[in-house]
């Protein structure tokens, strides 16, 4: 397994002092990614370029086992690079980065994000498969009348060793929207076959649950290739009128296929204040888990 490279901030704003461009070989002329004219207009963007590339960021430093460091990134220089594992059975560890927004009220979020899966090490112990998730999307709630939701993004084993599938979860009203859940094996089984089978119109028309059920399900929405940079974009728009809401998800490149994205059922969202985290999240039997993000924004409508 690849070790992060780890840079503190100190080293990190020397090399910029030197010449940072020249240094690791990229033109003196190029910019950060966001400060790029087709990108600098987003209401959050992190490039992981710069001096303090946790800066925007409140997230505890990694726990035991876990580390959080930057490594090449889809665009020049760097990237967060995250790794979990292994770890045993019913272990849980989260490493990598959140923040909420506090001025915004949870309407329309968009969310992209360039992600690079390098390793996965699914495992099984007395029938329970690792649970394991990289991006989550949360509706806090202003009050504890109110609904709140989270929206995770996780991975499931694949069929082929080439890829990995991806599912969204939904989590209503949840103290701990970190903590990633495994899965029963068989769960895991048929979420891996739905998802290399297209979805029609009665999978739709399933998919418009009245409620959410206490244990989340997992939502195939598609698969990803291993080792291979992946752009990410996921919306959630909420219905002021019920509560409702409606996903829409995409992965590109991809092997194809994919599954149902879930719709969020009534009294589900509020007008809470979103908050996004990126990690390596994982809760064992597991071996390794290792995730890279790169280029994320945020925005918001409505």
């Amino acid at each position: 397994m690849r070790s992060a490279l780890v840079f503190p901030a100190a080293f990190v704003t020397l090399i910029a002092a030197a010449g940072c461009a020249s240094i690791i070989g990229i033109p003196e002329a190029s910019i950060e990614w966001c400060q790029q004219s087709a990108n600098n207009g987003h209401d959050f963007c992190e490039d992981f370029d710069h001096a303090d590339p946790f800066g925007a960021w409140a997230s505890p430093p990694p726990p035991p086992g876990t580390t959080r460091g930057l490594a090449p990134g889809e665009s020049p220089p760097f990237a967060l690079d995250t790794v979990v594992g292994p770890l045993e059975a019913g272990a849980s560890a989260f490493t990598g980065l959140e923040t909420s927004f506090s001025s915004q009220t949870f309407n329309d979020v968009k969310v992209h994000v360039d992600i690079r899966i390098a390793q996965t090490n699914f495992e099984a112990v007395d029938d329970v498969v690792t649970g394991a998730g990289l991006l989550l999307l949360a509706d806090l709630s202003m009050a504890a009348a109110q609904p709140s939701l989270c929206v995770g993004l996780g991975l499931l084993p694949s069929m082929t060793s080439e890829t990995v599938e991806l599912a969204l979860f939904l989590v209503p009203n949840s103290s701990d929207c970190v903590t990633v859940n495994n899965l029963p094996g068989d769960a895991a089984a048929d979420a891996a076959a739905d998802a290399a089978t297209p979805s029609t119109d009665d999978d739709a028309e399933a998919g418009s649950e009245s409620a959410l059920p206490a244990y989340p399900q997992p939502h195939p929405v598609g698969a990803v290739y291993l080792g291979t940079w992946t752009h990410i974009a996921l919306e959630v728009q909420r219905n002021a009128a019920d509560g409702s809401g409606t996903i829409t998800f995409t992965a590109t490149p991809g092997p194809g296929g994919g599954g149902m994205v879930p719709i969020i059922p009534p009294n589900s969202l509020s007008a809470g204040v979103p908050e996004l985290g990126i990690a390596t999240d994982v809760t064992g039997p597991s071996g390794a888990f290792e995730v890279l993000f790169d280029n994320v924004t945020v925005d918001f409508g409505g």
